[in-house]
């Protein structure tokens, strides 16, 4: 038994076979990556499902925002408001089970957010003295971003600080593990 101990050979423990502090930098940052990837998507993924499940749940604020500050009538604002429901609904389902996979989800979910920014301020130029609520999640309104438009627009670009968050990370763990194998290996030790 001990000659065939003896017969293994030690383990190297030349400079080559140590890896330094370099070669675990893109794993770390791809960690970190996947880890403010999945926060922000997560995030994402829950304002949109509540917004959309609200909505359908209690339309009514919504239906009104749209009645009285763009003045929409009753029969265009009711599909508008059940499609846009079923809109954040997709896309917090999409985001879900997209992470780390799709690309989609969160640069449509930005261009929502970009298309929530006009229409709110495009009813705060035309009704500038009004105090209207957007209605975007129902009976929920006052205590997620305020009954005003200035919270629903602060609440907006938390938001879209969330998706631009999520690109950013996406964009590095994809820049830092470019080059490594499929399985996302740890890179060789330099020679």
């Amino acid at each position: 038994m001990s000659d065939q101990l003896a017969a293994v050979d030690p383990p190297e423990t030349t400079a080559s076979a140590v890896f330094t502090h370099d070669d675990l930098k893109p794993r770390r940052i791809g960690i970190i990556s996947d880890g403010v990837e999945f926060a922000t998507a997560t995030v994402l993924a829950a304002v949109m499902a509540l917004a959309g499940a609200t909505k359908i749940l209690d339309p009514g604020g919504a239906i009104a925002f749209l009645k009285n500050g763009l003045g929409l009538s009753a029969a265009v604002s009711i599909p508008v408001v059940y499609s846009l429901s079923a809109l954040e609904l997709l896309l917090a389902g999409a985001i879900i089970l997209g992470i780390c996979r799709w690309k989609w989800p969160i640069p449509a979910t930005l261009a929502l957010i970009g298309c929530f920014f006009g229409l709110l301020f495009e009813v705060r130029r035309l009704h500038p003295n009004v105090g209207l609520s957007c209605g975007c999640f129902g009976r929920l309104q006052s205590w997620l971003s305020g009954e005003s438009i200035s919270g629903h627009i602060m609440l907006n670009s938390l938001l879209a600080l969330a998706c631009f968050l999520n690109l950013v990370a996406v964009f590095m763990r994809n820049r830092t593990t470019r080059g490594l194998d499929s399985s996302n290996e740890i890179p060789p030790p330099h020679a």
